[in-house]
């Protein structure tokens, strides 16, 4: 049963797409017959045609226009920005040089670093009227020197008026789904925070 009721929820917006379909195609030849009807065959063609596309996209407009403006904004800005380093002691990095402070997912132990570090999130929005998008920043913050270390920058789109007709909609969608491992963020964890080099002088000059 439960197989049943799942393969409902999966192919129910699929059935309004049939059901609408029927409509464009009447719509179109409808059109096409009255332009047929002036003695203009490959115009009636061509605006049917026309007509037919128009109408079939006209739904789901919304979706297809936040989709293009969501991946030009997830490639040309999302992403992580670094201001400032901070070179830890030694005692914050195990013996192969791996941080003691995060772990594997980039993820902050208090337990380690305390509340010197933390992340402040900004939410603003880019787009909500014909589609809805929005700008989240994702900022380490220093609150002993009150200064930012560095941010993650993502864009939510939300999904259009079609998706509230299904059975289990999907909200949004985040760049971090189009993102590699370059821009995760324990990379990103790994751009500020630096162990110390051992030179002959001592210890680099970074900043502490």
């Amino acid at each position: 049963m439960k197989e049943i009721l799942g393969f409902i929820v999966l192919t129910s917006p699929l059935f309004l797409i049939l059901l609408w379909v029927p409509v464009c195609v009447g719509l179109a030849v409808w059109i096409g017959r009255k332009i047929f009807k002036k003695g203009k065959t490959v115009t009636g063609v061509v605006v049917g045609l026309l007509v037919f596309l128009f109408v079939m996209a006209a739904p789901v407009a919304d979706e297809i226009a936040g989709r293009i403006y969501f991946n030009h904004l997830c490639e040309t800005e999302a992403g992580v920005k670094v201001y400032q380093t901070i070179e830890l002691p030694a005692e914050y990095w195990d013996e192969e040089g791996r941080p003691k402070f995060m772990n594997s997912r980039g993820v902050l132990d208090t337990e380690v670093l305390g509340t010197r570090f933390e992340w402040k999130r900004r939410t603003s929005p880019i787009v909500s009227n014909f589609i809805r998008i929005d700008k989240e920043e994702w900022i380490l913050f220093d609150n002993r020197n009150s200064r930012e270390l560095g941010e993650m920058l993502t864009f939510f789109r939300y999904f259009g008026w079609t998706s509230k007709l299904s059975p289990a909609p999907n909200v949004a969608v985040d760049c971090q789904s189009m993102w590699k491992g370059e821009l995760s963020q324990n990379i990103f964890m790994s751009q500020i925070f630096v162990a110390p080099v051992n030179t002959s002088g001592g210890k680099n000059g970074n900043n502490k």
